[in-house]
């Protein structure tokens, strides 16, 4: 970017000296001293332009990665996050908005650093060629940025709470459409549509009324950089008309050409500096969510390679020992030192009212809720001692509300293709299914 700007100030400078050569005339006719200047002023052209290219290249290149890279960590640590301390206690519009608006906004935020840093060094070229033909213009460089801290400092003030307020206001909006969408059955038979029409719209407006204010403390801004940019004009216009007499066509051409600018970049490099610090509130909650707190480890090498090699668990033998579990930290707890033994191959059956602990003790088995206090012994094997994969692999459950994922009946029993025809006919004749098997595929009668 240096070299861009360095190549791009030269050429007009090298216009402007070529212009104001003495023997202008003579050089019309010595072609020779004529391809000299042109071919100097096309190659810092030409090389203004080449790494202007190569920053676009690797700007865009390194969003991408950027993009890919927390995409990719966020989706991990959120497979990985324990259901009940965090896909239970978090609502699904907070997650979508992370995966969606706020990544947007980050890797936005990596292109609006980019820009800054062009327009920095394009004021402080703008600056640099202007003192070249005037010493005094120098001076307004650290009135301007000084200035400038300030008006920025006093926006921030507003801007940044403004930004929270609004990221906060989407997440409603989200959770009212997934809450809508399952219920939609149940909300027209009880002839509900206009309460949640108008819940969702109010959710909508109050985004919307936030949106609007910060849009127009952000044109206040804009503005501000504007007016001390014309000041500055209005000095080089003065200054060029006092001193008419020394100054030339090109020294006038090269000012107010580059004071001109000044108008649009010294504006973008406070309005990027202080939209920079709000979206990082976008990269700061995608970050928060590559810190999840995650699950027990999914393998533990030694201990779950010896008891793959064994075929665990063979029989089935399953015994809680003094078990207690709760949901959160700081709940009660909801399982208390239970203890029963189920034999291999025995069928149990557990009743009990709505919230005394059948489903919980499903969820103990898969530790999806990690114990308390005791333990649970598979074949005789702690489940708190193997990892994850090892457990749930080897474990089967039918839930309440079963489905079926697009595909074969064969892709949906064993979806990662590890068992075979055979073993999975056995496996539907032991529960009761009859089958048929045209053409390799399994089918239900």
């Amino acid at each position: 970017m240096i070299l861009w700007q360095a190549n791009k100030g030269g050429s007009d400078l090298w216009l402007a000296h070529w212009s104001e050569d003495e023997n202008q005339q003579k050089s019309q006719k010595d072609k020779r001293l004529k391809w000299i200047f042109f071919g100097i002023f096309s190659g810092l052209g030409f090389l203004s332009v080449f790494f202007m290219f190569l920053r676009i290249i690797m700007l865009t290149k390194g969003v991408i990665r950027l993009g890919k890279t927390v995409h990719r960590d966020m989706i991990e640590r959120l497979i990985k996050a324990p259901i009940n301390l965090f896909h239970e206690t978090v609502p699904r519009g907070q997650i979508y908005n992370r995966l969606s608006k706020d990544l947007d906004h980050m890797n936005f935020s990596m292109w609006a650093f980019g820009d800054l840093l062009t327009s920095l060094l394009t004021v402080l070229g703008a600056f640099v060629l202007c003192g070249i033909y005037d010493k005094l213009s120098l001076l307004y460089m650290p009135v301007v940025f000084i200035v400038g801290y300030f008006v920025t400092t006093f926006y921030l003030s507003g801007s940044r709470p403004l930004t929270r307020i609004a990221s906060i206001s989407r997440s409603p909006i989200l959770n009212v459409i997934s809450e809508t969408l399952p219920g939609n059955a149940t909300i027209r038979a009880f002839e509900d549509e206009s309460f949640y029409k108008n819940k969702y719209f109010d959710k909508i407006n109050n985004s919307l009324n936030i949106n609007l204010i910060s849009r127009g403390t952000g044109i206040w801004f804009q503005e501000q950089f504007k007016f001390i940019s014309i000041i500055y004009l209005t000095y080089l216009v003065v200054r060029t008309i006092i001193y008419e007499d020394t100054t030339t066509a090109q020294s006038c051409s090269i000012i107010f050409t580059y004071s001109v600018s000044l108008q649009e970049y010294l504006g973008n490099i406070f309005n990027r500096c202080a939209n920079l610090e709000n979206d990082m509130v976008s990269l700061e909650r995608c970050c928060k969510y590559m810190t999840i707190v995650q699950e027990k480890p999914s393998h533990i090498p030694a201990k779950d390679d010896q008891l793959i090699k064994e075929n665990w668990p063979q029989s089935g033998e399953i015994e809680f020992r003094n078990y207690s579990v709760r949901y959160r930290p700081g709940t009660e707890i909801v399982l208390k030192k239970i203890n029963f033994h189920i034999q291999p191959g025995e069928k149990v059956g557990v009743c009990g009212r709505t919230g005394s602990g059948k489903s919980t003790i499903c969820l103990c088995l898969f530790r999806i809720l990690e114990a308390t206090e005791g333990s649970i012994f598979i074949d005789n094997v702690d489940i708190a001692t193997i990892g994850l994969d090892l457990l749930r692999s080897n474990l089967t459950i039918i839930p309440q509300d079963p489905c079926l994922l697009e595909g074969t009946l064969k892709y949906n029993i064993d979806p990662f293709n590890k068992t075979k025809n055979e073993d999975i006919v056995q496996t539907l004749k032991d529960i009761g299914f009859e089958y048929t098997e045209p053409d390799d595929k399994i089918m239900i009668k």
